[in-house]
């Protein structure tokens, strides 16, 4: 995500502006670029409750607490490690 729009988006997001749909996609790109972890704490704890509850997945790289990979989705959605459909954890 574009540093400018970021911004515009994280404002807007904190300004309540943003539907569950809107908050979900915010979410998985603030994951997958990594910045839910290095922003202030409260993205970092939401971002791992949307994971937790299935909204969002793990980014590629990320351990799986619950199996340990470090799981990269090749173009079928699967893991190319372990075989895991991302599907099968996040049924979106």
């Amino acid at each position: 995500m574009p540093p400018r729009d970021c911004v515009s988006r994280l404002i807007a997001y904190e300004s309540g502006e943003f539907g569950f749909a809107d908050t979900v996609a915010l979410f998985q790109e603030l994951i997958d670029s990594g910045l839910a972890w290095e922003l202030q704490g409260h993205y970092g704890r939401t971002a791992a409750r949307l994971i937790e509850a299935g909204y969002c997945r793990r980014a590629d790289g990320e351990s799986d607490p619950e199996t340990g990979c470090r799981h990269v989705w090749g173009g079928d959605d699967v893991c190319v490690h372990c075989g895991q459909a991302n599907s099968d954890r996040y049924p979106w």
